[in-house]
């Protein structure tokens, strides 16, 4: 019970995190407080149900090793979003090229990897650390 509180906890503040910086650096994009609520709810009950599964990755080294591949293809995902989107017309920012790439490749994807994984994996791999520890304290 405690190793879940631990992780979902992690989770709230990295939404919490996520949330600030999308205000501060994409104001434009307008999400509301209900879509980030939203989004945690969806988040925790994935990584609840992930964290309880048979096949879930329990070491922290190799969750952290996913958290930092998400980052370094999130980076990718969004540089070919603003190449792509790019293509289409000039445009003010990155983010507003980006948003225009359209597909099944299109930004959507670029943030269910990052930071849609990445957040996943850091608070696994939170939880996996705790967990490690309690085991070996018995």
């Amino acid at each position: 019970m405690l190793p879940d509180v631990i992780g979902t906890a992690v989770l709230a503040g990295e939404v919490l995190v996520l949330s600030l910086l999308v205000r501060i650096l994409a104001p434009t994009l307008g999400v509301p407080y209900w879509g980030w609520i939203s989004f945690y709810a969806v988040a925790a009950l994935g990584a609840l149900l992930s964290w309880h599964s048979e096949n879930r990755p329990a070491q922290s080294k190799s969750l952290m090793r996913l958290a930092v591949g998400s980052v370094v293809l999130g980076v990718l995902f969004f540089g070919i979003d603003v190449l792509i989107g790019s293509l289409h017309g000039p445009y003010h920012s990155l983010i507003d090229a980006a948003g225009h790439a359209g597909g099944p490749f299109g930004i959507i994807t670029t943030l269910l990897v990052c930071p849609g994984i990445t957040i996943f994996a850091a608070a696994s791999a939170v939880r996996a650390r705790y967990v490690a520890g309690k085991d070996s304290d018995t």
